[in-house]
């Protein structure tokens, strides 16, 4: 067995995260293990808030799991950066 992912996250609320880091292995990418952990944090921690902040190169995975994605600008030099929020609600 080997470990093919992982997620750092910060508990700033009750059921409020924020994702500080998420990666998978290069070989095991495009698989759905990025989804996966997503759905672990809201079951896990039973969230309805998740904000993470990415760049180019991952905005698109957020996006595709339903985040809503904020420009943030350059916020280093020539590194433009985004606020990603998914807000779900329970009833």
């Amino acid at each position: 067995m080997s470990i093919v992912g992982l997620v750092g996250i910060e508990e700033v609320q009750p059921r409020s995260v924020i994702i500080q880091h998420i990666a998978t292995d290069s070989l095991a990418r495009y698989k759905g293990i990025g989804r996966l952990m997503i759905k672990e944090i809201i079951a896990y921690t039973n969230a309805i808030y998740i904000e993470a902040e990415t760049d180019n190169v991952a905005v698109h995975f957020y996006r595709k799991c339903g985040f809503t994605i904020f420009s943030l600008g350059e916020k280093y030099p020539g590194v433009i950066r985004y606020k990603c929020v998914l807000k779900l609600q329970y009833t």
